[in-house]
């Protein structure tokens, strides 16, 4: 019997927080279904406020196959666009819709698939209760999803003495993370997904005139890194603290724009210098980033709502309490709910943390510890590779003479994410086929 071809689509760049994620599941695909033929299809989404509108960036490995019976997705689905014969399995890394054209294209794609994977409960609540009308008919997602647990990317790399904050005179600093979109707010109710503008104010106004203050690490990215993309950034803030009224000084706000490779990311993490994590988002499927900043034993302030309430409401994290609305995108029915995070709250959270850190530091490390201990990489592959096998079979192999050697075939290693400052090659993946035993 022939291996079956098998697509594999997936947002192996630097601009996505999936891009390690997804090079563990196929890694582990490639290494373990030698039945698979696998073509590696790399893409980047391109997000259109009218809707999605995706682009292939470019394929490596090999190009996808026209005919293909297994296809395997991560991302959105208005990327689904090839559909095996033997089985369609998609990694979802979101279920926000924008309009009803998406909520129509989303439940769509969805019901051409085997089953769905995500990373939590509430993302698959979301997508039980996402529907639309057609004519008298509701029509809601009818495949299996299976919730696959969360991992740290960075948590098994080497500790890097290296810093980022070197020239920061800030002792004590708070680190916001996100995505800085201004055209968000015209769908998000004229906050930022991120709420990146709203807690930067919140910060100062908490903050303002007070002696000894702590820093604000401010990591964030637009539509694209770079320069360009900085100096509007730089602008935002600044116009940010000139709405801010005070009678002697401002805390520090410093700039970190740009995507940062995985050890860069831990490196800054680490940091002595940082003492919580940000990422109080209106909106969340997923805790990539918080559990990437959990191995640090750190607090995290984060939003009360969504998957973040689901796996991060734990003693030495603090949330922030919000109160849930509508997607305002005039689609009935939307599964999908935003959290409105109050200010006072904010302000709160960033005051509880700062006046009484060592206290909630031992108790974020104590209990991130028993965390990471069962939501770690090993499960997630556990549930990744038993459910795939379900759904598509691995197949049995013909029986073969035995031969007196076996060929060693290479598989063209996949890129890794290119690193801001320096790159750190990784050795190719070698895909072998097992010897066959005497007597056999």
């Amino acid at each position: 019997m022939g291996k079956l071809k098998c697509n594999i689509y997936a947002p192996i760049s630097e601009y996505s927080y999936y891009g390690d994620k997804s090079r563990v599941f196929i890694r582990h695909l490639i290494e373990t279904r030698p039945d698979l033929d696998i073509h590696i299809v790399e893409y980047q989404s391109n997000k259109d406020r009218n809707g999605y509108k995706d682009e292939v960036l470019h394929p490596f490995v090999e190009a996808a196959f026209p005919d293909p019976e297994v296809c395997f997705y991560i991302g959105h689905p208005s990327l689904y666009n090839d559909f095996g014969s033997k089985g369609n399995i998609a990694f979802l890394d979101s279920t926000t819709i924008f309009n009803e054209q998406d909520a129509r294209l989303f439940i769509d794609k969805c019901n051409q698939l085997t089953a769905v994977f995500v990373a939590s409960n509430y993302a698959k609540i979301s997508l039980l209760n996402l529907k639309y009308m057609n004519g008298e008919e509701e029509v809601k997602i009818k495949v299996p999803v299976i919730i696959t647990t969360e991992f740290s990317v960075i948590n098994e790399l080497e500790d890097s003495k290296s810093t980022l904050l070197g020239t920061v005179p800030t002792p004590k600093n708070f680190l916001l993370e996100g995505r800085w979109d201004t055209e968000d707010s015209n769908v998000f109710g004229g906050k930022n997904k991120d709420n990146i503008a709203y807690i930067v104010s919140n910060y100062l106004n908490t903050f303002k005139d007070i002696d000894n203050a702590p820093g604000l690490i401010v990591n964030v990215y637009g539509d694209v890194p770079g320069t360009i993309d900085k100096r509007n950034l730089e602008t935002h803030l600044n116009d940010i603290k000139k709405s801010i009224s005070y009678t002697k000084s401002l805390p520090k706000i410093y700039l970190l724009n740009g995507i940062l490779s995985p050890a860069q990311t831990k490196a800054l993490y680490n940091d002595p210098k940082i003492l919580a994590l940000i990422h109080a988002p209106q909106r969340t499927d997923t805790v990539e980033m918080e559990l990437n900043f959990m191995s640090t034993g750190k607090p995290i302030i984060f939003s009360g709502f969504g998957a973040q309430m689901e796996i991060l409401n734990y003693d030495g994290n603090v949330p922030v309490n919000c109160a849930t609305k509508e997607l305002n995108v005039g689609v009935e029915g939307a599964g999908p709910r935003l959290a409105d995070i109050y200010g006072d709250y904010v302000k709160y959270a960033l005051y509880e943390v700062f006046y009484h850190y060592d206290s909630l530091k031992s108790k974020a490390t104590d209990n991130s510890k028993i965390f990471l201990s069962t939501n770690n990489r090993e499960r997630a592959i556990h549930i990744f590779e038993e459910a795939f096998k379900y759904f598509v079979p691995i197949a049995k192999e013909e029986e073969e003479k035995p031969t007196e050697e076996v060929k060693v075939e290479d598989v063209q290693e996949i890129p890794l994410v290119e690193e801001v400052v320096e790159k750190k090659e990784e050795q190719p993946i070698k895909k072998t086929a097992k010897k066959k035993k005497e007597g056999e």
